[in-house]
């Protein structure tokens, strides 16, 4: 909460800057008691973690809403790796593909995709265990370099650069 605090403030200050990075302090590697994760760290089981993470974000959009910060900011919670479908033995999971990507601000439109069907759509592969990871819908890079053309202004050719040229614009999901 401290840390997003402290992103609201140099948001609303004269520096403006174009973006703020901060990352999160929980333990999120939870390979093993992921239900009540008190062997790897001091912040309880891993819902609390959840929990926390929603109650700061609430707090930090409120924040910007009272810097009248909302309207022009994209914020964008993501992880750098997903995890597994199932519990492993150790009762946690382990790394694996199509992470959580949160995204929030004034300018954020909803996505549109009629063939998406959500979440609540996803069913488990047919043969799971421990290592099955979860499909990936989209690539977060495409999101990240949307915002970087949209939101702060970089140039296509430059935004297509800084992903080595491995995301093409036209597949952008519209959602800033």
């Amino acid at each position: 909460g401290q840390r997003l605090s402290v992103a609201g403030a140099m948001l609303a200050s004269a520096a403006n800057p174009a973006f703020v990075s901060v990352d999160a302090e929980h333990s999120w590697d939870t390979h093993s008691t992921q239900n009540t994760n008190a062997s790897l760290s001091t912040w309880g089981a891993f819902s609390g973690k959840v929990d926390d993470l929603a109650r700061n974000l609430l707090a930090f959009k409120k924040d910007l809403v009272t810097r009248g910060k909302w309207a022009t900011t994209t914020v964008v919670v993501m992880t750098e790796f997903g995890r597994t479908v199932k519990e492993n033995a150790s009762l946690g999971s382990d790394h694996g593909r199509g992470g959580l990507m949160i995204l929030m601000g004034g300018g954020v439109k909803p996505y549109t995709d009629l063939a998406y069907k959500g979440v609540r759509a996803w069913t488990l592969p047919s043969s799971v265990d421990s290592s099955t990871p979860l499909a990936v819908t989209h690539d977060y890079r495409l999101i990240l370099a949307e915002i970087l053309e949209k939101k702060c202004l970089v140039p296509q050719a430059t935004v297509k650069s800084l992903f080595f040229n491995q995301i093409n614009p036209a597949n952008y999901l519209l959602v800033v």
